[in-house]
């Protein structure tokens, strides 16, 4: 998984939620997912409310639950319209009102079925706090909703509060886990290369345009190295592939390391690394790349640069990568002729522009 990397030293994640990664940034269900799966609850738990209003004994009561219900969809509605424009506050305070319709509903309820029933929906609570919360929120939401339906069946019916309340919650609980498990290997597969442990292309790219975007409103340095591996096709023909890969795993570990907790190391090639550097200028993040490459037990080649106002990511990239390709060239002129022609080759490099990052894998 993505090591100290990821752990922002302000105390925010450069990666979206995971065991490894968060981030985030929100790579696998970004903000539309979220607000298009909490107005669909809310929808369908409004109309569910209204649907089953015609069940209630007493006329006058029917009232409340058509109340309720339209309240809950115009919500799911006003969502689903929304759809992009969200934010997690927004998200923690629909689901808080799913959970609401789902108490006041069992509150209405005359009957243990009733009550069993509507007590089975929060678990919509739980499996949403599991798939995109972290877990110290899921946990507080699944003990708020809980302790509210807990009292409210307390109220209605408390010869059987235990029984519907605990039923209810040991499938939240079981049924969440499950979930958040299966959620976090998820990010962890899509986010997470898997020979070096690090970042992979996907990762960098949502969290670079988050990071720029953040340095173009706030005006922060932020710096990008390019690192490629050096004589790895030799190598690989020498020893084999597999010592290939325990180079490859040690750059990262070199990498990781050696830079600082806020920044972030990516493998986006097969020996090549990208590593942001957010509040870190050209020459301070030059100055802190050259010792780590002078402690590395694997030599590598490093270029660095600094974003510029109105540059996009791949304009710094390709700073980077230009810079890094004049450090090994000047690496392979130093060498005797022999050297030189065998290094060339071996390297495995060609001087023309790779491709840019959105293309890549």
């Amino acid at each position: 998984m993505v090591r100290r990397s990821a752990v922002g030293a302000r105390g925010r994640s450069l990666l979206p939620p995971a065991p490894a990664v968060a981030g985030a940034a929100d790579v696998i269900a970004g903000m539309r997912v979220k607000v298009v799966t909490a107005g669909t609850m809310l929808l369908v738990g409004g109309l569910f409310s209204i649907v089953t209003s015609g069940d209630m004994d007493a006329l006058a009561s029917i009232w409340v639950p058509i109340a309720i219900g339209v309240i809950s969809s115009l919500a799911g509605a006003a969502l689903l319209l929304m759809r992009r424009g969200g934010s997690d506050r927004m998200l923690h305070v629909a689901l808080l009102l799913g959970a609401a319709v789902i108490v006041v509903t069992v509150g209405l309820s005359d009957d243990v079925v009733g009550l069993i029933t509507g007590s089975g929906f929060m678990v919509w609570v739980s499996v949403y706090a599991a798939c995109f919360f972290s877990v110290r929120q899921a946990i507080v939401h699944v003990a708020v909703s809980y302790v509210a339906l807990a009292v409210v069946v307390t109220y209605v019916e408390p010869g059987r509060a235990a029984l519907v309340v605990g039923g209810s919650l040991v499938n939240s609980i079981v049924i969440g886990c499950c979930v958040g498990w299966l959620s976090v290997r998820l990010r962890s597969a899509a986010l997470v290369d898997p020979l070096t442990g690090v970042a992979n292309a996907r990762a960098w790219r949502a969290v670079v345009a988050t990071e720029f975007d953040r340095s173009e409103r706030a005006g922060h340095p932020v710096s990008v190295a390019f690192v490629d591996v050096d004589g790895l096709k030799q190598l690989n023909d020498a020893d084999g592939h597999a010592a290939g890969d325990d180079a490859i795993a040690t750059v990262a570990r070199t990498l990781t390391a050696g830079v600082r907790s806020v920044d972030l190391v990516a493998r986006v090639g097969g020996d090549e690394f990208i590593i942001l550097l957010p509040d870190a200028t050209e020459d301070s993040a030059r100055v802190a790349l050259r010792r780590v490459r002078d402690d590395s037990p694997v030599p590598f080649s490093v270029g660095v640069a600094e974003r510029r106002p109105g540059e996009c990511p791949d304009e710094v990239v390709d700073r980077a990568d230009h810079e890094m390709y004049e450090m090994k060239r000047r690496g392979r002129s130093s060498r005797p002729p022999s050297d030189r022609q065998g290094g060339a080759a071996g390297d495995g490099h060609v001087a023309h522009r790779r491709r840019p990052m959105a293309d890549r894998t």
